[in-house]
């Protein structure tokens, strides 16, 4: 490759037959974007069926598609769900699996056989993304809570008990039992 500043540069690129990966190997080699292109691996089956309008040909083969996405499926969540990608390329590798069960189901006229496939996808995943921001919430709400109590304990022999739960938010109760802790530890000390 020869560069606009006049440089030059040899480089080799690997070349790699996507048909020869399954998706063990993909996931090895972290080539996990690429997962959603196994179900591409029975267009000849899929053509086949619907060049020769076999029914049973074709429902095989759209039970093949059904597993095969649910294996997508499950090995991205379970990719996710270790932290080996984060949540947008979750969301961007289920959009992509997505989109090629729309291409398949309409490329191959399976009257939206696996159409199916796309709304367990969109539903596990927003379940998925509901369930991290609900619990974000409530550890910055614990967070929020931890703050505030080590500020009313430091707060409890300057002011009382009232002022420091009107300016902690916490409840008057819970800054009482502050107290009630603290007067029990400097007791046993």
């Amino acid at each position: 490759m020869e560069f606009s500043n006049g440089t030059s540069g040899e480089y080799e690129v690997d070349v790699m037959k996507y048909y020869d990966y399954a998706d063990k190997a993909l996931i090895e080699k972290k080539l996990y974007n690429l997962l959603p292109l196994q179900l591409f691996l029975l267009r000849a089956e899929l053509e086949k069926a619907a060049k020769e309008k076999d029914e049973q040909a074709r429902q095989s083969a759209v039970i093949k598609a059904k597993e095969m996405i649910d294996k997508i499926f499950a090995a991205v969540t379970e990719l996710h769900e270790e932290q080996k990608i984060d949540d947008n390329d979750y969301d961007k590798i289920s959009s992509g699996l997505a989109e090629i069960i729309k291409h398949l189901d309409t490329r191959y006229n399976l009257n939206n056989a696996l159409i199916g496939g796309i709304e367990m996808i969109k539903t596990l995943a927003d379940k998925k993304i509901l369930k991290q921001a609900t619990q974000a919430k409530e550890n910055l709400a614990q967070a929020e809570e931890n703050r505030s109590i080590d500020i009313a304990k430091n707060l409890l022999d300057i002011l009382d008990v009232e002022t420091i739960a009107e300016r902690t938010k916490l409840t008057v109760e819970k800054v009482k039992e502050l107290k009630k802790e603290a007067l029990n530890q400097s007791a046993n000390n």
